[in-house]
């Protein structure tokens, strides 16, 4: 009998120390290369860096207004007139035909200071909407980061749990051989098909919960929600070398969404600049080349079938000045607008600025707080593993029984639970140090 519970508590002891491995067909995606994958194929990522180029594409001095404007327009017509006069009664026809061609160009020499107001805004524009890119490509990493931890942690869970449904599946054998033997009482069986289907329960919950997180993590990479995929069994928390006054002072220097805020006030003080230039009139220098062509051939009396040709050439070059003397107060409205809007960017770039400081301070605390809860927890972890090893001696010697070695056994669970979400929910306000300070990686 003794031979056969040590058997058994070996039995046990093996499957409650040994990690369980899934073997998976798919290559372990690392962490390094989920990110990698992401940068390239994550879609939103992709319209957020054709959103540079467009802002790249704008400035230029074409849409600033720096160039001519050269038009060409070409015209051919034929026109058939009929007239029939009574007295002295006299019938006349004739064929008209016309062919025009004109090319004209018009360039603005001055326009208030709006072409290089224009051009000093949209290079402003490309700087703001690179920010703007920086931060969203910023919080998707962030995004992809937290989905790949999140399945490394569903994925411990689910371990955990496995192995808790397979001790209690050796438990459910083992009592009802004895129940069978005479050995054990119906309640000692019972207690462990309850404990096995809650554990089973819990597995396959567990199972929804991390296939939930592999399609969550595939979608965030662009790819099919359903693609296989197999993660690293750890979460490793990079050493923070930074105490709270660095991290501010950095992140008030090189925050993405900090840049975004004051290069808006910038934008809106462009945009004043350009409300100012309707009050200033506006100079162009114009120029023209027409060549008309015109055949008439006309059948009027006594006069059958003559033919008119006429030929005219057309060079225009002149100065024209435009200045508006009243629209109806819309420019002086349009103006006092824009330095409300000046403003408002003003006040919404201090209240940016404030926010990330209060920001700072809750991540770093918040980062702190999580480093201390992952030793606590690291500290229990070890106590719930000697208090394991305690009731594996206790079970040897025969004054423990197989409930109070699954007490320590899923206390010894619970213990490893806590631990793994808690380097989870550090390493994510780790993340979320480095965003604050500019310094997560986007290409």
């Amino acid at each position: 009998m003794m031979g056969r519970r040590r058997n058994m508590f070996k039995y046990l002891t093996a499957l409650l120390l040994i990690v369980s491995v899934s073997v998976s067909a798919q290559e372990k995606l690392t962490y390094d290369e989920a990110i990698a994958i992401g940068l390239e194929h994550n879609f939103d990522i992709q319209i957020a860096r054709n959103n540079v180029k467009i802002a790249a594409n704008n400035n230029g001095l074409g849409l600033s207004g720096f160039l001519p404007k050269v038009d060409v327009s070409a015209k051919l017509a034929e026109t058939d007139n009929k007239t029939d006069i009574d007295k002295p009664p006299v019938v006349s026809n004739s064929d008209i035909s016309n062919k025009n061609a004109e090319v004209s160009l018009n360039w603005v020499l001055f326009d208030g200071f709006n072409m290089f107001v224009n051009k000093n805004r949209y290079s402003e524009l490309k700087r703001l909407t690179e920010a703007q890119v920086r931060n969203q490509i910023e919080s998707i990493i962030v995004q992809i980061s937290s989905a790949y931890f999140n399945v490394v942690l569903q994925s411990q869970l689910y371990e955990i749990l496995n192995e808790t449904a397979e001790i209690s599946k050796v438990r459910l054998d083992r009592e009802k051989v004895r129940n069978e033997l005479g050995g054990a009482s119906s309640k000692d069986y019972l207690n462990a098909l309850v404990s096995y289907n809650a554990d089973k329960r819990a597995l396959l919950n567990q199972e929804l919960t991390l296939d939930r997180a592999k399609e969550q993590l595939n979608i965030l990479l662009g790819r099919d929600a359903s693609t296989g995929l197999s993660v690293s069994e750890d979460i490793q928390i990079p050493i923070l070398n930074r105490d709270y006054e660095s991290i501010k002072a950095e992140a008030l220097k090189r925050n993405s969404g900090l840049k975004a805020a004051e290069l808006n006030k910038i934008v809106a003080e462009r945009n004043k600049q350009l409300a100012r230039s309707p009050f200033l009139p506006k100079v162009s220098f114009v120029a023209s080349y027409g060549y008309t062509d015109r055949i008439t051939n006309a059948d009027v009396g006594d006069f059958p079938n003559q033919d008119i040709n006429t030929t005219i050439d057309e060079t225009t070059v002149g100065l024209q000045l435009t200045f508006n003397i009243f629209n109806g107060n819309k420019d002086n409205i349009a103006y006092r607008n824009a330095k409300l809007a000046a403003h408002n960017e003003k006040l919404s770039f201090q209240d940016t600025r404030n926010k990330l400081i209060g920001l700072i301070t809750e991540i770093y605390d918040t980062y702190e707080k999580q480093m201390e809860i992952v030793q606590l927890e690291e500290s229990n972890i070890a106590a719930a593993l000697t208090n394991l090893e305690l009731q594996r001696e206790r079970l040897e010697l025969g004054s423990s029984n197989s409930l109070e070695f699954r007490d320590a056994q899923l206390q010894y669970n619970a213990a490893q639970t806590s631990l793994f979400t808690a380097k989870y929910q550090a390493r994510i306000s780790r993340l979320e140090v480095d965003q604050l300070i500019g310094i997560i990686k986007i290409e």
